[in-house]
């Protein structure tokens, strides 16, 4: 009786013991009369973000060309280029060494209260030569080229004598009485036959004559 006592609990464990492992072990092919499943709980968010970003090494490297900085040209070109311009129209020629012009005496009217001033004066402009190898012509040949050049002065005359005529009669006696207001004067009328021409023709301003009354 007690042997059978013994055998009995031995032999229902052993079969528990069987039937777990058989459930536990056996592939999921097999009959059984339970499956166990594994569930693995992952992050929404994570797998998410996991399924959008890609991989640092599939994202395209974008590079930027670099900036093309603009140079400016080398500065012996332009000042090379501005000599042959002002050498071609005699630039670099000194006051006195210019070609003269005289114009005509001119009285005009002062700028004074009733009109009873006036100023009679002869102007006389030194303008440049017109090419830079001028002084080193002779006879002749410096002949003609001078008076080809006062020839298209002569052409622009009328604006130039009424240009002067215009600075003279808008002047008071005090505004050209002293020395400084005579140079002044001459400034003057050295501007603004140089715009008249549209480039700085003339060298100097002289009076040949200057008087008011």
């Amino acid at each position: 009786m007690k042997i059978v006592m013994i055998v009995v609990p031995v032999v229902l464990a052993l079969f528990l013991a069987g039937f777990l492992a058989y459930h536990l072990l056996a592939p999921d092919t097999l009959p059984k009369l339970f499956y166990f499943r594994v569930i693995q709980q992952t992050t929404p968010a994570l797998d998410a973000q996991a399924a959008v970003v890609p991989p640092a090494y599939a994202q395209p490297v974008v590079t930027q060309p670099a900036p093309v900085v603009p140079t400016a040209p080398p500065a012996t070109q332009a000042t090379h280029a501005n000599s042959a311009t002002q050498a071609s129209f005699g630039y670099g020629v000194e006051e006195g060494d210019g070609i003269m012009y005289p114009l005509d005496s001119k009285a005009v009217n002062l700028a004074e209260p009733g009109g009873l001033r006036y100023l009679q004066a002869t102007v006389v402009l030194e303008f440049r030569p017109p090419t830079a190898d001028y002084h080193s012509l002779a006879g002749e040949e410096k002949v003609k080229a001078e008076e080809e050049f006062k020839k298209s002065i002569d052409e622009r005359r009328p604006k130039i004598d009424d240009l002067i005529v215009g600075i003279l009669s808008s002047k008071t006696f005090k505004e050209i009485a002293t020395l400084e207001g005579k140079q002044k004067l001459k400034e003057q009328i050295k501007a603004g036959v140089n715009e008249t021409l549209g480039y700085p023709a003339v060298l100097n301003v002289y009076f040949t004559e200057f008087i008011v009354q």
